[in-house]
Parts: structure tokens; sequence; C-alpha cells
């Protein structure tokens, strides 16, 4: 995993090329021209979505029968998305950290770690799945490569779900669990005797994965009201194979908050179906803003006023 100088190294430096090559003069210009109002519209979808999120890891939590309420869930969800702003680890410290929040001394690490796991494989594999079938659906052309990761990317992540959720009934699952348990043998128990106490998982599935699609719903309607914040004009259908590709790319641990990768590749995309590029950069930065960089500052807040209470949630 790269450390905090070599992940602001690679950002600044695919950054430092994309100005290079588009002044920065120009994406200014298309920053100021930005309506506040969409951009504040922007920002409060993104709000909704978290609660959204939060909600997810609570209908989770409940089928462990672990106590977590949607509110402080949203609390330790939003101090995540400060702390992953500046220090290393990405979404593996986000992981972290809602493990050790969410237990608060209960001890059941391995039924959070399930949790925890089975959230972050169903918004993810909801992504690309809704990415997938976006692609596949616009008229535009598509880079062949865009439907083979996002497909690829959707059955790994689909197969991992339903590996972590095994059934003892489920037999094609057995060998798998096996194999892990000759090599982690005390973990693998604790958690395959975590996943069988879900009383319904395939209904629990169901409503994991449907609320992981409204969500991604809602992050393309704000991609769409943010292009419209500063006149660039995209198919809300090619921005939803758009985000999916863009965000899978910047879950990779190799910058800070996956800046510089999911500006590179927005940029690309944007590009190749036509946005000029200057306002394609100024919209890839307009969104970090409003997406990442906004919930981490209100995680920031959250942080210091439970500090200052002396709790955590």
């Amino acid at each position: 995993m790269a450390s905090v100088g070599l992940r602001l190294l690679i950002a600044g430096g695919v950054l430092a090329l994309l100005f290079h090559r588009i002044p920065a003069g120009e994406v200014w210009a298309v920053l100021r021209s930005a309506r506040p109002e969409l951009v504040s519209l922007g920002i409060g979808i993104t709000v909704l979505n978290e609660l959204l999120i939060a909600h997810r890891l609570r209908l989770l939590t409940a089928a462990h029968h672990l106590e977590a309420s949607t509110r402080g869930i949203l609390s330790i969800n939003l101090a995540t998305r400060f702390y992953a702003l500046g220090l290393p680890g990405g979404n593996a410290l986000g992981m972290a950290l809602r493990i050790h929040r969410i237990v608060r001394g209960s001890g059941r690490y391995a039924d959070v770690v399930v949790c925890v796991l089975l959230d972050r494989l169903a918004t993810t594999g909801a992504m690309t799945l809704f990415g997938l079938v976006f692609a596949l659906l616009d008229h535009h052309p598509v880079p062949i490569m865009i439907p083979a990761v996002l497909s690829g990317a959707t059955l790994v992540l689909a197969t991992g779900y339903i590996v972590v959720l095994w059934r003892p009934g489920w037999s094609f699952i057995a060998p798998i669990w096996r194999r892990l348990e000759r090599r982690l043998p005390s973990r693998i128990t604790a958690l395959r005797q975590s996943t069988r106490r879900v009383e319904h998982p395939l209904a629990l599935t169901l409503a994991a994965w449907s609320l992981s699609m409204v969500v991604h719903v809602l992050g393309v309607t704000t991609f769409w009201i943010v292009a419209r914040a500063i006149g660039v004009e995209v198919s809300a259908l090619a921005l939803a194979w758009i985000r999916s590709t863009a965000l899978l790319a910047a879950t990779l641990p190799v910058t800070i908050a996956g800046l510089g990768v999911r500006e590179g590749i927005l940029v690309a995309l944007l590009v190749g179906l036509g946005v000029p590029d200057s306002p394609a950069l100024a919209f890839s930065l307009l969104l970090f803003a409003t997406t990442t960089l906004a919930m981490g500052i209100v995680g920031a807040v959250v942080e210091l006023v439970q500090s200052r209470s002396g709790r955590f949630a």
C-alpha cells in the first residue's frame, strides 16, 4: 500500500499532467461560472445518499442482532470520509474505523467485520452492475474495455458477497470455505458462525442491493446536476457508466481519496464524448468538492463535536 507521500506524489503528478495540457485559467473560468443553487442541490443529494448508505449498514447490523442506530452509523461514515482525505489506507482505513466504532466494546468483531464487508461488496457490486447496464444501453460509442471491466468486477463482487453470506445448504460454496479454514481456522470459523446468525439471507441481500441501486441513482443525479451547473451537456445514461468506471478506479489505494485517478478518467471519458477538455476537468474538480471534500468537512465537524463531548458514535 502506498505511503501518504507517495500517494500525494501520484495525485499531484496526474493533476500536474492534466493542468499542463489544459490551461488552469480556462478551468478556473468554468468553475467561476458554476450555478451555486445547483452545486448546493448536489451537496444536499450527497447528504441524503450518506443517510441511505448508513441505513443500509444498519439493516446488515440488525440482521446480525447488533445494536447500531442509523444516526450513529451516519456519524461513523462521515468521520471516515474525513480521515480518508489525508490518511493512508483509503477504503481499508474506512472499513477498519467503521469496525472499531461499531463494535463499541461488545467484542463481536466477527459480526461487525461480516456486516462491513457485506456492505462494501453490496455497494461496489451494485455500482458496477448499474454502470454495466447503462453502458450496454447507451447509444453513444462506449470503449470496449468499459463493459469488460464492469462485468468482470460485478462477477467478482457478487461472488464475494455470496461466499461471505454462505449458508450450510449451499454446497457449491463449501469447498471455498474449507480451503479458507485450513489457512485461518479460528478466524474463518468465527466468520461462518456470524453469517449463520442471519435468518433471511436472500431478503437481506435483496434489501441491501436494492438500496444500493437507489444510492447509485442519486449518485448519477448528483453527477448530472453538477454537470448542468457548469454547462456540461452529457446524458444521464452516459454519466451512469462514466461514474461507475471512475469510482471503481478511485477505490485503488494509489492516491489520496482517489484524487487524480478519478479526474484523469473522467476527463478522458468526457472528452471522448465530445466535451471540451477545460469543462471536463472543471467538472471532475467540482465533483470532488461537492461530494468527497464536502462530506469530509462535515465529517471533521462531527469528529470535533464528538471529541469535545467526550464520546464517539
